[in-house]
């Protein structure tokens, strides 16, 4: 994700990813969706304020390339991708 609207690190990542967001003036609800190549949702989680960090644990998620969306107010924000390595 761009600096505006978030970071991913580590990418790629092993055992973990944290997503940093940081939104002005944000009061919305967020939400991370994280889509598989075929675009099924398999993950998401909430977040709230202007900025923040959210840890997601990859170790149960298979290897490959995944879709993260930040949503805000049910619209995209902003999309990225990430790698999980075995």
């Amino acid at each position: 994700m761009g600096v505006r609207g978030g970071r991913i690190q580590p990418n790629p990542a092993n055992n973990w990813a944290a997503f940093s967001y940081h939104l002005p003036g944000n009061q919305a609800t967020l939400q991370l969706r994280f889509r598989d190549a075929a675009g099924r949702v398999i993950h998401s989680m909430q977040a709230s304020g202007e900025e923040g960090q959210q840890l997601w644990d990859t170790r149960g998620t298979a290897p490959g390339v995944y879709s993260v969306e930040l949503l805000r107010d049910g619209q995209v924000e902003r999309t990225a991708r990430l790698i999980i390595q075995p």
